[in-house]
């Protein structure tokens, strides 16, 4: 998309500034560059700890010259990627609440990312990591999980919070 927008943004840009500033008067058709007003060069910032930026300022698609590039210097953490090897079509997210459940009971203490499309989705698999968890910590006499909260540094006992 941006391979396209860029580019684009960038013809409009001098288009308009070939044109010149349009009169009060002048015909504003949709296909008038001057009727839509000043259009500049889009500008873009992408925020990402773990983006190759390489793909995106060597892309001679997106730039001619490449953008400047700037690093803030931030901590950083190892990071596993846990993914299934099928896509779940019908419940995706009980297949990612099945993996989040598993990763916490089978793999040593520590943070887990789950990215999901938005609050609602969010909510309801709180509800049933919340849920799952109840259910074994009832079962199990305890807290339902082989992690404790020391170990996962999470005070809260690997239970998660939602709030927004």
């Amino acid at each position: 998309m941006l391979s396209r927008l860029v580019p684009l943004r960038r013809r409009l840009h001098q288009q308009w500034l070939a044109a010149g500033e349009p009169s009060a008067q002048h015909n504003t058709s949709q296909t008038d560059v001057g009727s839509l007003g000043p259009i500049y060069p889009l500008k873009v910032i992408i925020m990402s700890a773990t983006l190759r930026t390489s793909d995106f300022t060597e892309n001679q698609r997106l730039f001619s010259n490449p953008p400047p590039e700037l690093r803030v210097p931030a901590r950083q953490f190892p990071v596993t990627i846990h993914f299934s090897k099928h896509t779940e079509l019908q419940d995706y997210l009980g297949a990612a609440v099945r993996k989040v459940c598993r990763i916490h009971r089978e793999l040593p203490g520590g943070g887990i990312l789950l990215f999901l499309t938005g609050q609602r989705e969010v909510q309801v698999a709180v509800r049933r990591i919340r849920q799952a968890f109840s259910k074994a910590s009832r079962a199990e006499g305890g807290n339902g999980s082989s992690n404790s909260s020391s170990q996962s540094g999470n005070p809260s006992g690997g239970i998660l919070d939602a709030t927004s």
